[in-house]
């Protein structure tokens, strides 16, 4: 629901920034337009997009898990977090 709303607001403003009389208000014909196509032609990529996002999440939490289970924690878990978690960044 958040990536949806997202990307609804996103064409909106795309939309009134080049064409602003189409989006002069709250209910006007590009929030619909842009929410149309969020749920309908938009819909798989925003989808894939949080599964990608879900399963690097996953995986940063199951190497902070790991290294917590270890006493003090392993160098190369940490430098694993730390790859996971500059990824997840750059996904998001």
């Amino acid at each position: 629901l958040k990536n949806v709303v997202h990307c609804t607001v996103a064409g909106t403003v795309g939309t009134w920034w080049f064409v602003p009389h189409e989006a002069n208000g709250c209910c006007s014909q590009a929030v619909r337009e842009s929410y149309w196509r969020s749920i309908t032609t938009s819909f798989g990529s925003i989808c894939f997009g949080s599964l990608i996002v879900a399963i690097i999440q996953a995986i940063k939490e199951m190497v902070h898990g790991a290294r917590e289970q270890q006493d003090g924690g392993s160098v190369l878990l940490a430098l694993l977090e730390c790859v996971v978690g500059c990824i997840e960044a750059l996904i998001e």
